[in-house]
């Protein structure tokens, strides 16, 4: 699945790779708006990502470019907004034909997964419930560490969030893995789920400070206790939401 991002911000394109990252998506990322336009056909991506506190001028010819090839119920335009978007612009997005609207910080774990719901509304992928992702409520409830296939250090750090298929790690300070390669498996890790240890083989899939790895042949009980949190966290997101 190809996906196109017109955002200026590092911060904030970082954000969406690393969670979208696995679920299958190539990025192709532009910081020139125009550039993004001349390209559109030769690109030919299957959802765009555009940042309207970047590009207050831009998104509105874009997307009138964007729809003259494509349908709004199978390619979404979906638009990163900032604190200065008023009721007018909204009204506008939705009579140009903008999908969704989205707060660009993400900085509510919940609002990424918004946006994952938004692109399974659209069939950008199938609807699977446990490819969700949640953010541990202690980090007792999950931890990870691995071996460090070189230099054999044990590495620890902090679950950042996570699904029944993968998570994200986020190193402890002063430790730089940046020489591990995307698609490097790591056999050495050690999953506590709510208190059972398990070892597990996890693998690469974006490396970007922040490592997102995706767990390979879970034993049965370790994806029983991974579900069963999972599970326990759908819910008391779902509390919050409807609170």
């Amino acid at each position: 699945m190809k996906a196109m991002l017109v955002i200026e911000k590092d911060s904030i394109k970082h954000k969406v790779v690393e969670h979208l990252a696995p679920q299958g998506f190539v990025f192709i990322h532009y910081t020139n708006p125009l550039k993004a336009m001349d390209n559109i056909d030769e690109v030919a991506p299957e959802i765009v990502l555009f940042s309207a506190a970047d590009y207050p001028r831009h998104w509105k010819p874009f997307l009138q470019l964007f729809r003259q090839g494509s349908d709004a119920e199978e390619k979404p335009f979906i638009l990163l907004r900032g604190e200065h978007f008023d009721e007018e612009e909204g009204t506008k997005a939705g009579i140009l034909g903008v999908n969704a609207i989205v707060k660009e910080d993400f900085a509510n774990p919940e609002d990424l997964a918004l946006l994952e719901d938004i692109l399974a509304r659209y069939a950008v992928w199938d609807d699977k419930r446990y490819d969700r992702r949640y953010v541990p409520s202690s980090k007792h409830d999950l931890e990870f560490m691995f071996t460090h296939p070189q230099s054999l250090r044990i590495i620890t750090g902090r679950v950042e969030d996570f699904s029944a298929g993968g998570l994200l790690f986020l190193p402890e300070p002063g430790i730089s893995l940046l020489d591990l390669q995307i698609g490097t498996t790591i056999d050495l890790c050690t999953l506590n789920v709510s208190g059972a240890y398990f070892e597990i083989s996890a693998k690469i899939i974006h490396n970007s400070g922040p490592i997102s790895f995706k767990f390979i042949d879970l034993p049965d009980d370790c994806r029983i206790a991974l579900n069963e949190l999972f599970e326990a966290e759908r819910q008391e997101a779902l509390k919050r939401h409807l609170s």
